[in-house]
C-alpha cells in the first residue's frame, strides 16, 4: 500500500513538472486579406471575359497575356500604394515603366478599390490566398454586360 501511495505521488509530481515546464507556443496570427495582397508581386495568368447581349447566352473568352505583358507585375505596398510595373518589354514604347495607384479593401474584404490615374474602380475579390488572386469587374453598356475576371499568381 505504501509503495502504491509513493508511485501515485511520483506520477502526480512528474505530471505537474511536465505540464508546467513546457512553454506554450505563441499562436501565429492568421493572415489577413491585406497580408495576402502585400505578400509579393502578382503576375497576370489570364483574363476571362463573359459577354452577354440582352437576354442572350453569354459568350466566354479567355485572353492570355501578350508577350509584352508577361513581365508585368502588380505589387500592393503598405500605406495603400499599388505599383503597376510594365516590365522591360513594352507593348508601346510610350508606356511608362511604373505607375502608382491607391488601393484599399472594403470592410468585408470582398472588394478592392483601386484608383489609377485619378479613375476609381471597384473590383470584386473572387479568390485571395497565399498564391492566387482573382479579381473581377462588371461593366454594363446599354444592353451589353461584360464580366472580366483576371487571375494573378506569385
Amino acid at each position: 500500500m505504501k509503495s502504491l501511495r509513493y508511485s501515485s505521488l511520483a506520477l502526480l509530481i512528474a505530471g505537474t513538472l511536465l505540464t508546467t515546464s513546457c512553454k506554450k507556443d505563441k499562436a501565429t496570427p492568421a493572415k489577413t486579406q491585406s497580408d495576402y495582397l502585400q505578400s509579393g508581386s502578382w503576375k497576370e495568368i489570364n483574363t476571362r471575359e463573359s459577354i452577354t447581349i440582352g437576354s442572350g447566352a453569354a459568350m466566354i473568352t479567355t485572353i492570355l497575356p501578350l508577350d509584352c505583358e508577361k513581365d508585368n507585375l502588380l505589387t500592393f505596398k503598405p500605406a495603400n500604394v499599388a505599383v503597376f510595373d510594365n516590365g522591360t518589354i513594352k507593348c508601346d514604347s510610350s508606356e511608362v515603366r511604373t505607375a502608382n495607384a491607391i488601393w484599399n479593401l472594403s470592410a468585408d474584404n470582398k472588394s478592392l478599390n483601386v484608383t489609377l490615374y485619378g479613375f476609381p474602380q471597384t473590383l470584386s475579390i473572387d479568390k485571395l490566398d497565399a498564391s492566387t488572386l482573382v479579381l473581377s469587374y462588371k461593366d454594363i453598356l446599354g444592353d451589353t454586360s461584360t464580366i472580366s475576371t483576371t487571375t494573378f499568381s506569385h
